[in-house]
């Protein structure tokens, strides 16, 4: 008889029948005994205290007890040992025992010092094994703060096992509780009755790792959760708390988009499928064959998945353009329908795409010369008006002048006439009223004989331009035709 993966509900007894020649000769009984195997489910880790603290060892160890010693409860022999000396009980320490004195793996070291520090180890064993689990105790001159921080966010589907993460630290080591709803979690109990959520602890010298792990998830097991850590020093507990959320979500179908893209022949194409579900789908892509309407699967010699929404082509040719499907599923991993959709690939060729970019060049090239001939024709046309005007300018300045010199002329002989003898002077047959020259038109006569160009005209005689060419105030031509009026 061969029994596979002993368990501990194997034990008993077994009735073996023997027989000769198909005739049953008696039975003989076998007792199996099936022996635990020796587990240490105490705080045997390392640990940080603080001077004046009492220090509690547990060992907690669990499997088959001892045949050669007799226990009130069914546990393995246990001791515990500092720096390889068995504890005792004396004023500082007391080691708990069974009702018949033996050792139940816990002691207690009160109002610990410097000098408790050191290593403790606890031994476990019965006939099958001899464990010892060691642990380093520190005693700190000073507590150490706490601090805390706790897994944001847990997510699972329905039915999944799922877990949330708090890590402390501080002096003394601190302890870990999860709360939600303000009351706390207690295995089997709150917040369910029957099992789902269960703790575990990873413990080191200043740290403690607690993970509350959801087996057999529901959707109303999501919540908020916090992380409380606490240590006591002295009688005063110190509490800090990190919140979580956990999720527990229904499975949904498979959701997938995909999108056309038009591409350069030689250029790289990216085939964009965007998805969505619970759980993540995995997408699969395909192209159509277009002869006998198969799929083709894309693999590495088409492309490469840079990502379930993303396959890129490299150096795309003409015969790569159209259509393709991207598959999404998430059926693998707990989610309901699958869903496939399809773009269009196009591919433009190369010499096409060049004679575009000629034409676009050519028009641009156009523009700029039409551009260029209009802005010509403008400072042409204001070159020929500038010029315009300046020759009318100096044809107007030398009119001036020349009437300017008949006056002066003129102007001399009026004099020469006041001067001479009456009847010497041939302009005394002049009548008295040409002869008399209004003193205006005099000063300005030899103002304008001495002046150069047309700073020296009066304002009313100086040239302005105007809109369309440019013309020459008409008082000159009015004191000129005066001038001569009088004389």
């Amino acid at each position: 008889l061969i029994i596979s993966d002993l368990q501990t509900t194997d034990q008993g007894t077994y009735v073996v029948t023997y027989e000769q020649n198909g005739v049953s000769e008696g039975t003989i009984n076998v007792v199996l005994d099936v022996i635990e195997k020796v587990k240490a489910e105490g705080d045997v880790y390392d640990y940080a205290t603080v001077e004046g603290e009492d220090l509690n060892l547990d060992c907690g160890c669990s499997g088959s007890p001892p045949d050669w010693v007799q226990y009130s409860t069914d546990s393995p022999a246990t001791q515990w040992l500092k720096n390889g000396v068995l504890l005792t009980n004396d004023s500082k320490t007391e080691v708990y025992v069974t009702v018949n004195n033996k050792n139940t793996g816990k002691a207690l070291v009160k109002s610990v010092s410097d000098g408790d520090s050191g290593t403790y180890a606890c031994t476990c064993f019965n006939q099958a094994e001899f464990l010892t689990f060691t642990k380093n105790v520190f005693v700190a001159d000073e507590m150490v703060a706490l601090s805390v921080a706790s897994q944001r966010e847990g997510w699972g589907l329905v039915g999944s096992t799922v877990s949330i993460s708090c890590v402390a630290e501080g002096v003394p080591r601190p302890n870990i509780d999860w709360y939600t709803g303000g009351s706390k979690v207690v295995e089997g109990v709150f917040p369910r009755s029957k099992p789902g959520f269960t703790i575990k602890y990873v413990r080191s010298m200043f740290k403690t790792i607690s993970y509350l792990v959801l087996e057999d998830s529901e959707n109303q097991d999501s919540g908020q959760f916090s992380c409380l850590a606490h240590h006591s020093v002295k009688g005063t507990q110190y509490n800090a708390t990190s919140a979580s959320t956990l999720t527990i979500a229904y499975p949904t179908s498979s959701r997938i988009q995909c999108l056309n893209t038009t591409v350069e022949e030689g250029s790289a194409a990216t085939i964009v499928c965007g998805v969505s579900g619970v759980p993540m789908p995995t997408v699969t892509y395909t192209k159509l064959n277009e002869t006998d309407g198969s799929l083709i699967t894309l693999d590495e010699s088409f492309g490469y998945v840079t990502n379930t929404s993303y396959f890129v082509i490299y150096n795309v040719q003409l015969s790569d353009m159209g259509q393709y499907r991207g598959y999404a599923t998430n059926k693998d991993t707990g989610g309901f329908l699958a869903r496939f959709d399809v773009m269009t690939l196009s591919v433009t060729a190369k010499s096409s795409q060049m004679s575009m970019n000629a034409i676009i060049g050519l028009s641009v090239l156009v523009a700029f010369l039409l551009l260029g001939g209009l802005v010509c024709l403008i400072l042409l046309g204001r070159w020929k008006r500038e010029k315009e005007f300046n020759e009318e300018v100096a044809r107007l300045i030398a009119e001036r002048d020349d009437n300017v010199a008949e006056m002066q002329q003129r102007l001399q002989l009026r004099s020469m006439e006041n001067v001479a003898p009456v009847l010497g002077n041939p302009l005394h047959q002049l009548t008295e009223a040409r002869r008399q020259m209004p003193s205006f038109y005099a000063a300005n006569i030899a103002a304008m004989a001495t002046a150069p160009a047309t700073k020296a005209l009066p304002p009313s005689m100086r040239v302005k331009k105007r809109r369309g060419g440019s013309v020459i105030s008409s008082s000159m031509s009015e004191v000129a035709e005066t001038g001569r009026d009088m004389m």
